[in-house]
């Protein structure tokens, strides 16, 4: 009998040993705006602010977390309900129009006895001024919550105080009346074409991204254009043209301390705070240039610390991670490349020269399957080909023999390179998961500006992703 004492009914064994979960998360508009999540247990010793990934899906941007005045997320916790409440100290009276995503991940969010969840958790909200019931339509249940309240004082977004001013007034009316009937669009998918663009400028001309330049590749694309750049200037000349700021690393092979990914994923977001915050929030998207050629193939410890950097990247810090990959057709280490690919693209530098696509003809059909072997090797090796972004080089660089980028071909020679290329990646756009295009500045053959320019144009003339 005494043994029973300390003998538990397998449904306790079953309650002790479940993992937490998420009972109830809201958006809630009223006072200061915040997202408000309930658990099924205590999980206040593992939680922080940064423990949410707030992402703008319209943007592509992260809120992230700070010690000082950039911060972008803050914290409470009440223990009696396990509610935590999270806050926005960059929008106290409320979010901009937008559509988020609220991630959890799963094994950052655990109990007292150090349990995960079991599942990482996503909620979507959109915020969208004048829906004061959040169903993403501006319409008669609207404009009935704003009347009911018509004339009182200390009201709430909620009530129809839509200019957040505490009273519901004429001008609430107003800004209800000029969005009613609308409804406020889903989130678009990210874009799948992109490019790396970097300013540059040297007195011969040999690296050169003008202004001039870069206003020819900022164009409206079907879908939207991702540019992974150095820092936030031109945010708002993408946007105005429909485009998308995202963030490149040049230095991932600076300064490895194989034994400290921490250092490298410091670095990376201080980068990342330093330069992607004057305007705006800082980038989901961010390209790491790139994995060692000679330190991954037989090296286990580099493998481990580039995983260990992409996947702090992505669950603390809510990037969605590009990195770049010198292995055109890979043929070992296929659990290091399926752990890789659970939280980054590869993007694949299968490059295909000037004089390569001149000596085969500019066959279309040979550059396809040039392509194509990419996939089918890191499909080999595990890894989908909705974790590969197809890159290419375009820099004016001498030849033959180079290798990459135009390899001194003729100007209509270059000029059918780049048509022909693109339409054996556009032949294949299905199979992998987006393109990228890069080293547009560098210009060994000291050709002109205009014809730079015209390179830019034939490019961005051409169906892709």
């Amino acid at each position: 009998m005494i043994r029973k004492l300390f003998l538990l009914d397998p449904l306790e064994v079953r309650t002790l040993l479940a993992a937490p979960t998420i009972v109830s998360e809201r958006f809630n508009p009223d006072g200061t705006p915040s997202l408000v999540v309930q658990f099924s247990r205590d999980v206040s010793s593992s939680l922080t602010a940064g423990t949410l990934i707030l992402q703008d899906r319209n943007n592509f941007t992260t809120f992230q977390v700070t010690s000082d005045s950039r911060n972008q997320i803050n914290l409470s916790y009440d223990a009696s309900s396990n509610t935590a409440t999270f806050t926005f100290p960059k929008f106290t009276k409320s979010l901009p129009d937008s559509n988020y995503r609220a991630i959890f991940y799963a094994e950052r969010v655990t109990d007292a006895s150090g349990t995960p969840m079991a599942n990482d958790s996503t909620f979507d909200f959109s915020v969208y001024n004048g829906d004061t019931n959040g169903d993403r339509t501006v319409n008669a249940l609207d404009f009935n919550i704003l009347a009911t309240n018509f004339g009182r004082s200390g009201a709430f977004y909620s009530q129809g105080d839509l200019d957040l001013n505490g009273t519901v007034n004429t001008t609430d009316f107003t800004k209800l009346a000029a969005r009613f009937g609308t409804t406020f669009a889903s989130a678009l998918p990210p874009p799948r074409r992109m490019d790396v663009v970097t300013f540059a400028g040297n007195s011969d001309g040999s690296d050169r991204y003008t202004s001039n330049m870069f206003a020819v590749h900022n164009t409206p694309n079907p879908g939207g254009y991702l540019f992974m750049m150095g820092g936030d200037t031109h945010r708002s000349e993408l946007a105005a043209q429909g485009n998308t700021l995202g963030i490149y690393f040049n230095n991932l092979t600076v300064n490895i301390d194989k034994t400290n990914p921490q250092t490298m994923i410091n670095t990376i977001q201080n980068y990342c705070m330093s330069n992607f915050t004057a305007s705006g929030l800082v980038p989901t998207w961010i390209s790491l240039n790139e994995i060692s050629s000679s330190l991954w193939p037989s090296d286990s410890v580099y493998r481990g610390w580039v995983k260990a950097v992409v996947h702090a990247l992505h669950v603390t810090y809510g990037h969605e991670v590009i990195v770049f990959s010198p292995f055109a057709n890979p043929n070992s280490n296929a659990a290091d490349w399926q752990s890789v690919t659970q939280d980054a693209y590869v993007g694949v530098e299968n490059y295909l020269s000037g004089a390569e696509m001149q000596s085969h003809g500019f066959s279309v059909s040979w550059a396809q399957s040039q392509y194509q072997t990419s996939i089918n090797a890191y499909g080999n090796l595990g890894v989908p080909a909705s974790r590969l972004i197809e890159t290419e080089e375009y820099a004016m660089t001498n030849g033959p023999g180079t290798g990459y980028g135009r390899d001194g071909v003729s100007y209509s020679d270059w000029d059918t390179t780049i048509v022909n290329r693109l339409q054996a990646l556009h032949n294949l756009s299905g199979s992998y998961f987006g393109f990228c295009g890069y080293a547009w500045s560098k210009n060994a053959m000291l050709d002109t500006e205009a014809d730079q320019i015209h390179f830019i144009q034939t490019f961005r003339s051409q169906p892709l992703p």
